[in-house]
Order: structure tokens, then C-alpha cells, then sequence
């Protein structure tokens, strides 16, 4: 894994990662002619997936990184105060080793970007398959699904990023493979997308703020009413008051999107009128803009981006008249710049990223998207995830 400077490089406003493959092979270039608008971000982080699915950060299976060990699955990261005499603040990354059943962790060095593994990582998980991490809002606990236990693992964060097993550790999740986390707005709720529950189910947590233990949501989990494999991306508006998750699979293809209204004081689900709506082939990943206005979701096995606006209300879908939008080969995840004026989608196949602005001037309420000038960009082997993050 290597950070790069951006300070003059526009199209590495994003962090890539590579995480969960399609498994499918090829590769695709493309030069950047006409870059992505400035957005002032300072670090990249950049991860590819090798055909055959091996997961070795930054590098292939011929020359893998030591560093970070086998398949880094996913990853998290916080900001804490550091202890030291000048007062930095140090912030920490965290990867999930899913054959070694480990996490690693890993200071970030926000002067130049560098990567240094804290003392005493990797961290042994305790449980079989560690995969989708999430840190909670203050950054005191780490919280890993652990994929083949069908547990929730949750970890005290050290002022050095050193993790201890919160009591109770790991939490029993109540569904089938647990793929994805997702921590809600308020920081008091924790779903997980049970990614071969029969129900399609999602698992919901209250969260005790003072000790990071888990206790199981009554009703948890809710069906999605998709077959599995099913659950796999969530996304909540910025208020909370909606969760959506993508359906996807290919042994039963669900190709579809399920809606819930979220219970602000218990944290339970409710599905919404019309959920779940139709989307393209293998949905992954969704993503909602700032404003809470739209949803888009990457369909992986045709080539789209599908698009929705949001009822204030009562969270329905409906779509965008366009949609869906032609993307590259694959499009595996999207993500929204923090002023909801880009989609930024990785191409798994592809090998580039595609970048769109979203309510062009002469479409100021539609959610339309439009390609950008050059996209898609860069010269990538199969990118999966991204996230945008800026580093003061």
C-alpha cells in the first residue's frame, strides 16, 4: 500500500481500495486529459485485485506486500489525540486480514502520508473471517463482521491504535455471513448485511457508548424479502431516518434495492411502501448524496449506475429519469464528494474510475448525472472500493 502526495494531482481525490472481487479478469487504460475538479484532498491510497481474487495490498500474488499480510479485506479508520509532548493528533488505519483472521493497524503519518504498524498489530480477531470494519463516531471502538463465525467482533481503540477486546466480544449476529457494517448517523446503532441469510436479513445493535457492547435490536434481523445471496452495501441518508441495501448475487439474482425507515430511538427497521424497487444486474454499491436527495447504486454485471430520488418523508424511491446511466465494465462501488456535486465509481474490470457530476446547472433538481470530461480515469487492476477523505 502506498500513499501519494495529491497536492497536485486532481484525480486522486479518491482513496481506493481493492476489496471484495467480481473475480472477473481484464483490464482497461485510459489517460486523464481533462482531470476531475479540485477538491483539495492531500492523500491517496491505492489497491487492485489480482484476477483469481488473492487479495495482496497494492501488489500481486508473485510479489506481496508483507506488510499487510493475506487478503486485506477492508478497512476503517479514526482519529484520536495523540499522547505526546507537541500534541499531533495521530490517526489510524485499519485493515481486515481475512485468512489470517486478523486486523492490522496502522499509524498514519499526516505529514507525508506514510504507513507504520503500530505496536503489537496484527490483532487477532478471535473469530473465523474478519471483513467489513467500522470504527463509532469518538473513535473509542472498532467493530469487524466476522464473515465465517457469523459474529461481531468489537475492540477498545488505544491512544497508540492498540486494540483490546471489549467485554462480551464477539457478538452473536443472528443471521447468515455477515458481509458489510454500517454505524448510523447518530453513532447509537449498528447494521450489518447478512450476506447468505435466506431472508436476506440485516442485523441491528444498540451500542452502549461507554462500554462499545452489542445488544441485539428486538426484531433483529429484518428481512429484506431478497434471497440469498442477497445483502450487501448499506447506505443511510444523513439524518438517518432511511437504510437501503443493495440485493445482489448471481445464484439467485435479487437485482434489487431494499428500503427501510429507521427507528430514531430503538434503532429497528421498517420496510418501505414499494421496497425493494428493481434495479440493474448485481447491485453493489450505493451511496447517498449529502443533501439526502439521492441514492445511486453500481450494478456490477451490466455496466450502469442506477439512479433515485428520495422522499423527504417517507424515504420512497422513485427514479431519475435517465436512469440507468452507462458506466465502464463493472462498476463495483460509487462514492459523493463531500459537496454532492460528484459520483466518483470504480470499474473492476475496467480497470479505471468514471466520474460524474451530478445536477448539472440546467438540471439543478434531478439527480441527473453526467460524465465529466477525460472519465473515466486511470490505469488500475481491478479497483473495488473507494472512499473520499481529507487529512488536515
Amino acid at each position: 500500500m502506498k500513499f501519494q502526495s495529491l497536492e497536485s494531482e486532481t484525480l486522486a481525490a479518491v482513496l481506493l481500495l481493492g476489496m471484495l472481487a467480481g473475480c472477473a479478469g481484464g483490464s482497461k487504460s485510459s489517460s486523464c486529459t481533462n482531470c476531475v475538479p479540485p477538491v483539495k484532498p492531500e492523500f491517496h491510497v491505492r489497491d487492485g485485485i489480482e484476477p483469481d481474487c488473492a487479495f495482496q495490498c497494492g501488489h500481486n500474488r508473485r510479489n506481496p506486500d508483507p506488510t499487510l499480510g493475506r487478503e486485506p479485506w477492508n478497512f476503517s479508520r479514526t482519529k484520536r489525540r495523540g499522547r505526546t509532548s507537541s500534541g499531533p493528533q495521530a490517526r489510524f488505519l485499519f485493515v481486515s486480514d481475512f485468512t489470517g483472521s486478523l486486523v492490522r493497524v496502522f499509524n498514519i503519518d499526516t505529514s507525508n502520508g506514510s504507513l507504520t504498524e503500530v505496536t503489537g498489530s496484527p490483532f487477532p480477531v478471535d473469530a473465523s473471517g474478519p471483513r467489513g470494519l467500522v470504527t463509532d463516531v469518538g473513535g473509542k471502538f472498532l467493530f469487524v463482521a466476522d464473515f465465517n463465525s457469523n459474529e461481531i467482533s468489537v475492540f477498545n481503540i488505544g491512544s497508540n491504535g492498540a486494540l483490546t477486546r471489549v467485554t462480551g466480544s464477539p457478538f452473536f449476529v443472528g443471521g447468515s455471513s455477515p458481509a458489510f457494517l454500517l454505524l448510523h448517523p447518530s453513532g447509537n446503532f449498528l447494521y450489518t448485511s447478512n450476506l447468505n441469510s435466506p431472508t436476506g436479513a440485516i442485523s441491528a445493535f444498540s451500542i452502549n457508548a461507554t462500554t462499545g457492547a452489542l445488544t441485539q435490536i428486538s426484531g433483529s434481523p429484518f428481512p429484506t424479502v431478497g434471497s440469498s445471496p442477497g445483502p450487501s452495501s448499506m447506505a443511510s441518508d444523513p439524518a438517518g431516518k432511511f437504510l437501503y441495501v443493495s440485493l445482489g448475487g448471481t445464484a439467485n439474482a435479487n437485482n434489487q434495492v431494499a428500503a427501510f425507515t429507521v427507528n430514531s430511538s430503538t434503532g429497528a427497521l421498517t420496510p418501505i411502501a414499494g421496497s425493494p424497487v428493481t434495479v440493474g444486474r448485481d447491485p453493489q454499491g450505493l451511496a447517498v448524496t449529502p443533501d439526502g436527495k439521492f441514492l445511486f447504486i453500481a450494478n456490477f454485471l451490466d455496466n450502469t449506475i442506477s439512479a433515485f430520488s428520495i422522499d423527504a418523508a417517507s424515504g420512497v424511491l422513485t427514479p431519475i429519469t435517465g436512469s440507468p446511466f452507462t458506466a465502464n465494465n463493472a462498476p463495483s462501488r460509487v462514492v459523493i464528494d463531500p459537496s454532492g456535486k460528484f459520483l466518483d465509481v470504480t470499474n473492476n474490470v475496467g480497470g479505471d474510475i468514471s466520474v460524474f457530476t451530478i445536477n448539472a446547472s440546467t438540471n439543478a433538481s434531478t439527480g441527473l448525472l453526467s460524465p465529466i470530461g477525460g472519465s473515466p480515469f486511470g490505469t488500475l487492476t481491478q479497483p473495488k472500493d473507494l472512499v473520499i477523505v481529507k487529512i488536515p
